[in-house]
């Protein structure tokens, strides 16, 4: 199978489906305590690099598989594995980051859709989260980063997708309806034709509505260091999805 979709209830049949799958590359998108529970399933099924690659999004910490703490009893959690067991299976496991650190590093100064520079937008995010959380917090984290990014950006093609629309004498978007067919199309069509810089670099879409540049993103693998696991930079993606090692 290509794909295996997951029981989100029982991280015991999730790990099982797979291995019955005989897939060997999978990808957890999930918080981290159930990443973890499927880790530590996966552990007891022998599961290991190199015969399997496990690769988490970049919100899971470095350490999360250290991390007890969970978000909500959903499910009965799985904890039979050892420290020992958990270390085995992080080990290779690969994390992509979408990627906050080098827009900070090379777009820093960059001014994007809005009139401002990155690292404006970096500082009035960070003001509003301190507002927002009442937390007295230096910096943003790199994935507190990268959501606002998609949100701005989010909310500009948005706007300029309605303006863009509403300069069609034949559209009236007060009429706006899930059903009106019409309008939705003159949107969409709009859409397409958005072209700017944003939070998360050079936004452009191709006709099927799918994005033409990404977001340098990086490649991050679990290794042993000494005595414990280091999640060590492997590869930067750039902007024609290409892996740089």
């Amino acid at each position: 199978k290509d794909i295996v979709f997951l029981n989100n209830d029982s991280p015991e049949e999730s790990v099982k489906d797979i291995y019955a799958s005989a897939a060997r590359i999978i990808y957890i998108n999930t918080y981290h305590d159930y990443g973890r529970d499927i880790l530590c399933q996966a552990a007891e099924l022998g599961m290991f690099y190199p015969d399997y690659v496990w690769i988490v999004p970049m919100f899971f910490s470095e350490n999360f598989w250290r991390n007890q703490t969970r978000r909500r009893e959903r499910y009965t959690p799985f904890t039979q594995c050892t420290e020992e067991a958990l270390k085995r299976i992080i080990k290779g496991l690969l994390v992509v980051d979408y990627q906050s650190r080098i827009l900070r590093e090379y777009f820093n100064e960059t001014t994007i859709i809005g009139n401002i520079t990155m690292s404006e937008f970096e500082s009035e995010i960070l003001a509003r989260y301190k507002k927002l959380r009442n937390e007295n917090v230096d910096s943003l984290t790199d994935s507190n980063l990268i959501f606002a990014s998609l949100g701005y950006d989010t909310m500009w093609t948005g706007a300029m997708a309605l303006h863009g629309a509403s300069q069609n004498p034949s559209i009236n978007l007060s009429s706006f309806t899930y059903e009106n067919d019409t309008i939705r199309d003159a949107i969409y069509k709009s859409a397409l034709g958005v072209n700017f810089t944003g939070a998360t670099n050079k936004l452009k879409y191709d006709g099927n509505g799918d994005r033409k540049f990404v977001t340098y993103g990086t490649l991050h693998q679990h290794k042993t260091i000494g005595s414990d696991l280091i999640r060590t930079l492997i590869a930067n993606i750039n902007h024609q999805k290409q892996l740089l090692f």
